[in-house]
């Protein structure tokens, strides 16, 4: 048999398959109804990072054994102080000095821990000092700050350019869901009119560490 023929018939033989067999492929199986359907899993959603977990409030920083606790700050909800001092009321005097991450902060509280709101959970808290006071001595400065009427102690942002080296006081208080700021610190500067009961608010927190 000539070689070409040879070929030819080899290939033709081995492209045949047997009566009853298909040389098609098997269709793909399709999923079996009792296959549970993909669902979204809201775990995996969830962001567990350290700095996620601070925001939602779900971690805190404490330093002092303890006495010192730093949280994420709530929204700024400045309303009029209550006529009786909620129990968790914390007043707040905070000090920044000329230079980058020269922060003090010096709270009062009825117990300890001290709250204090710190917004950058990836910095190390600045330094931080907490006095627990007595329910009547606490009592007696509440009902003088509430004569000051912090609240409506007003702050602007300074129009022209300021160095961002400049120091100052702010005053914070905090209890709930409420948490009120005004600053005089960096571009942030109280109004002239509103500035002696700034520095009263200052001088009830200052008398009350000096305090034995």
């Amino acid at each position: 048999m000539p070689r070409a023929v040879f070929i030819v018939f080899a290939v033709f033989a081995t492209s045949c398959t047997p009566a009853g067999e298909s040389n098609s492929r098997a269709p793909a199986t399709s999923a079996r109804e009792d296959s549970p359907a993909p669902v979204r899993d809201a775990a995996a959603d969830v962001d567990d990072s350290a700095g996620a977990k601070y925001l939602r409030r779900e971690w805190v920083i404490t330093r002092g054994n303890g006495t010192l606790v730093f949280e994420a700050p709530g929204d700024a909800a400045c309303t009029a102080l209550p006529d009786k001092r909620p129990s968790d009321f914390s007043l707040i005097l905070v000090r920044r000095g000329g230079e980058p991450g020269d922060w003090t902060y010096y709270g009062l509280s009825e117990k300890t821990p001290c709250h204090f709101p710190w917004g950058m959970s990836w910095m190390d808290p600045p330094q931080a000092a907490c006095k627990a006071l007595d329910p009547t001595a606490y009592d007696k400065l509440y009902a003088e700050l509430r004569k000051l009427a912090p609240e409506t102690i007003h702050h602007r942002r300074m129009a022209e350019y300021v160095s961002p080296h400049r120091g100052g006081w702010s005053i914070h208080w905090r209890w709930g869901a409420v948490e009120c700021a005004v600053s005089d610190i960096m571009d942030n500067e109280v109004d002239d009119k509103d500035r002696p009961r700034f520095d009263a608010v200052q001088d009830l927190v200052r008398k009350a560490y000096q305090a034995p």
